[in-house]
This record gives C-alpha cells, sequence and structure tokens, in this order.
C-alpha cells in the first residue's frame, strides 16, 4: 500500500460554490465573507491523506469480478473492466479537523459551508490521487467506482477494506452501517489497463431515471 499527503492546494472554490447550490447565482455579501474565510482557513488544514494498491483481476464473470480481497458483486463495473487487467483500491480523507469545524460551527450557514469544503475535499482528493496513480504506474484509469455506487452494494466496503488498512490514514470503518469516520472519506476501485478505458458506467446501469446519470 502507497500512502501520501495531499496538499490543500487542491480546493477549488468554484466547485464548493457549485456545492451550495451557487451554480448560476451568487451568495450574499455575508454569506460570501464566510465561504472566503472558511476557505481560507481550510488552506491551512494539514491530514488530507491517500492511499492506493494496484492488484490483478483474479477472475471475472457478467456478474462481478473475483479479486484477491473478495469479489466485487456488480454487473455494472463488470461491464467497465472488460479491458481492464488489474485493479486500482483507492482511499481518501478530508480529516478530523474538517469534521471538527463542521461541529464547532457557530451556525447552521458556517456548517453547511464547511460541510461543502469537506465534501470537495475529498472529491478532488481522489481526482489527484488517480492522476499521481497515472503518473507513477504509466496505466490508463478509468473512472473511480465507489460501494454504493449503482449496482455495487455498499457492503463492498469490505472489499477495499481487505486491500487497504484505512487506520492508517485515521480513517474508522464502521462494520454494521459499512460508513467511514472522518466523515469526509471516500473509497474506491478503478479499473487498470493499456487501453482507453471506459469513463461513463451510465450506459451500462438501468437507472433510467437518476438525476446524476451522465449522458
Amino acid at each position: 500500500m502507497k500512502q501520501m499527503e495531499i496538499p490543500p492546494e487542491i480546493i477549488d472554490p468554484q466547485v464548493v460554490l457549485r456545492n451550495l447550490g451557487y451554480g448560476d447565482s451568487s451568495p450574499s455579501a455575508e454569506v460570501s465573507d464566510l465561504i472566503d474565510s472558511s476557505l481560507q482557513k481550510a488552506r491551512g488544514i494539514h491530514g488530507i491523506k491517500g492511499a492506493y494498491i494496484v492488484q490483478p483481476i483474479t477472475g471475472r464473470s457478467d456478474r462481478g469480478l473475483e479479486t484477491g480481497f473478495g469479489w466485487i458483486d456488480s454487473p455494472c463495473f463488470a461491464a467497465i473492466s472488460k479491458d481492464a487487467s488489474e485493479l486500482v483500491f483507492g482511499l481518501v480523507t478530508a480529516g478530523q479537523a474538517v469534521d471538527e469545524k463542521v461541529n464547532q460551527s457557530a451556525n447552521l450557514i458556517e456548517a453547511c459551508i464547511w460541510d461543502a469544503v469537506g465534501t470537495v475535499i475529498s472529491e478532488q482528493a481522489v481526482e489527484h490521487l488517480l492522476t499521481v496513480i497515472t503518473a507513477e504506474t504509466g496505466g490508463e484509469l478509468s473512472m473511480p467506482f465507489s460501494p454504493g455506487y449503482c449496482d455495487w452494494e455498499l457492503s463492498g466496503q469490505r472489499v477495499v477494506f481487505n486491500a487497504l488498512n484505512p487506520s492508517v490514514l485515521g480513517i474508522t470503518y464502521f462494520k454494521d452501517s459499512f460508513m467511514m469516520t472522518p466523515q469526509k472519506s471516500v473509497s474506491f476501485v478503478a479499473c487498470m489497463g493499456t487501453a482507453d478505458l471506459e469513463k461513463n458506467p451510465c450506459k451500462y446501469c438501468n437507472m433510467k431515471k437518476c438525476f446524476m446519470r451522465r449522458k
């Protein structure tokens, strides 16, 4: 398992604004000041971490993939992986400091801002980690696929945590709910190969009315 510190400079203010619902509008001056203040503090946060491991696919069917860490029960992911030879198991966390900022917020608006900041940190930490993996391995990667995504049950967390030791990153995994703390943590699996791999799993998913469906 390779682990790394992820710089807080990954935070994109525009993505935070979109996460807060300001896609085509601007916040009030008061809210804008709160957002700017929170972002300034967030850039000083330490504890944003990531880890990954690359492993071969040991078996496959239309229903899923067999790995050295367990079975990935997802026809959707099996379809995405058809041209892949290996899997990348990844894990990132924004760290405990973000959870503390949310819990210690003076009001609901501030709490919502910090929640959005934490979400953006974890999402962009995944993107940063994938960029590092591509540079270090030279392989082509699919988009990341997380437990609970599409047709992969949240219980798939077991497979990811069999591959990676979450405690090294300060992450606790609750075996009954499959949730993690710090809350702004993301686990995922991505396909790796030499060909250009599928970036859109929605073409294999039967949830036609999903609001997050990609064209």
